[in-house]
């Protein structure tokens, strides 16, 4: 039966949605939030096609036939998510044809959401929240909307500066629209100590973590350590990966953190690097298991060309 449940569902809305003369469609059925979660065991192409077949086997059933034409959808989708449908748009010969796909990328936070949203993070000072709001336009041509990216890494920089007892001027957040490097910056420069931005840089130079692996770098104080945990991952560009319990650096911040110049010192970057493989290698069980790939990212950047002839 679950494989026809679709049929069904377009054939109840068939019967019982009125007709709409003059409109486009009799109702729209509204999808939040579509995500693509890379899962093991699928590669490839087939990632985007298990997880948008559905959609489109969906619209295929809420369509009816027209007298001398083709079938038409009855019933739209509306489907809101972080990823674009891009299998189907380029694989599916019937969808180019109709042109029945349409993408958008939205835009950012409206003023109201923008202040709405640094209200949440403990700042109602009107001074501040312009300076973050003035850093964060997505293009000062436009009427306003705001990177949430960079609202949110302002305001972890005003809560960062806050927890080292410094109270944020707002002359300090007025940014450069756009430029992540910068806000990357400011917001390592508002950490308590050195030691706290190094952190953020070893966990930059890895592709993803664990509770373990976080642990392992925020110190040997028990009630220190489980502190400094809950407060980096508190922090906004910390994204969940797609496995349970693992978190990733937001891409964007990674590539403006690792591209500073003061990052690209040779010996410490191949200390990193030597330290997270032998972090990985220590859990590793198997010679092809998530560790052993992940130390294998690390040896790889340590020597690149010798891990180039190792594979070959």
């Amino acid at each position: 039966i679950a494989g026809k449940l679709k049929t069904f569902l377009a054939q109840d809305l068939a019967e019982r949605l009125p007709k709409r003369p003059g409109h486009a469609c009799r109702a729209l059925v509204v999808f939040d939030t579509l995500e693509h979660l890379r899962r093991s065991g699928l590669t490839g192409r087939q990632q985007f096609t298990d997880h948008e077949k559905w959609i489109f086997d969906l619209w295929k059933e809420l369509r009816e036939q027209v007298p001398g034409g083709d079938p038409t959808a009855f019933v739209q989708i509306v489907l809101f998510g972080r990823d674009q449908l891009k299998h189907w748009e380029e694989y599916c010969s019937e969808i180019k044809a109709l042109s029945a796909l349409k993408q958008h990328l939205l835009g950012g936070f409206s003023e109201k959401d923008a202040r709405d949203f640094l209200l949440k993070h403990k700042i109602p000072q009107v001074e501040l929240q312009q300076a973050i709001l003035d850093s964060s336009l997505e293009d000062p041509a436009e009427p306003k909307s705001y990177h949430v990216l960079s609202l949110g890494l302002l305001a972890d920089t005003v809560e960062a500066e806050r927890l080292a007892g410094q109270n944020p001027d707002p002359r300090t957040l007025k940014l450069s629209p756009g430029k992540m490097d910068e806000l990357a910056n400011r917001f390592l420069q508002s950490l308590p100590s050195p030691t706290d931005e190094r952190r953020i840089v070893r966990l930059a130079r890895t592709p993803r973590f664990d509770e373990e692996a976080l642990k392992e770098i925020c110190g040997t104080d028990k009630d220190g350590r489980i502190e400094e945990c809950n407060r980096i991952l508190a922090y906004t560009f910390i994204r969940n990966a797609a496995l349970p319990k693992w978190f990733v650096v937001h891409p964007r911040v990674r590539n403006a953190i690792l591209g500073m110049p003061k990052y690209l010192d040779p010996e410490e970057t191949r200390q990193q690097h030597e330290d997270w493989a032998k972090n990985w290698n220590s859990r590793s069980k198997l010679p092809c298991d998530d560790f052993a790939g992940l130390a294998w990212f690390h040896d790889y950047q340590i020597d690149r060309e010798a891990d180039r002839k190792s594979v070959v």
